[in-house]
């Protein structure tokens, strides 16, 4: 039977890291909750670490690709003209170019390596080709967020992420007006972290 004890002992020993926002808040999930407390329980527990450590990476790196996504979508809040030269500049590789020249590579790798502590890039499986997005989807919970988008926000981040297209392209192409366009890329955006969150 679990005591409370037990608990106050373990929270006073590691007090600076319960001061910790992320600690209090991937605590805050019930789910995640039991899984800390069936480790309090037992201690020496291979399957209970186990269980607490992939826990905690599943919320740490939804945590920090939702946060890039807010960064995204506060990008894309500002001013549209500024935002695609920066976007262009910082985040996409240049799908046509010589090779030669692998900053922008590099740079998108060590991005997402913070962001998802993975060697596979999200970024990169958005915008490194020019075929459709969900064949470069490899998370499988992006990959069903993105297939809860209509097709239309679909094909529009295809053309904006993989084609390189601007808002006014798009409108072009959609016969629409850039702020129309831009309003569903936003909607787009917001339900795709959404749906990623709660997967």
């Amino acid at each position: 039977m679990f005591k409370q004890v037990e608990l106050s002992q373990f929270t006073k020993k590691y007090q600076e890291a319960f001061k910790q926002p992320i600690i209090q808040k991937f605590l805050k999930d019930s789910n995640n909750y039991k899984v800390f407390l069936d480790y309090i329980q037992h201690p020496e527990s291979k399957h209970h670490i186990e269980e607490l450590d992939k826990s905690f990476k599943i919320f740490y790196k939804k945590s920090k690709l939702g946060k890039y996504l807010d960064n995204l979508i506060h990008f894309y809040s500002i001013d549209y003209d500024k935002r695609r030269r920066k976007i262009h500049s910082r985040f996409l590789l240049t799908l046509n170019g010589s090779g030669e020249d692998d900053s922008d590579g590099k740079f998108i790798e060590k991005l997402d390596k913070y962001i998802m502590g993975e060697e596979k890039s999200i970024l990169e499986l958005m915008i490194s080709s020019s075929s459709g997005l969900k064949s470069h989807i490899e998370d499988e919970s992006l990959y069903k967020a993105f297939l809860k988008l209509t097709p239309k926000q679909q094909h529009i981040l295809e053309l904006i992420y993989v084609k390189g297209l601007s808002n006014i392209e798009v409108s072009e192409y959609y016969n629409d007006s850039p702020q129309n366009i831009s309003a569903i890329h936003k909607r787009a955006l917001k339900k795709l972290k959404i749906e990623y969150l709660q997967d």
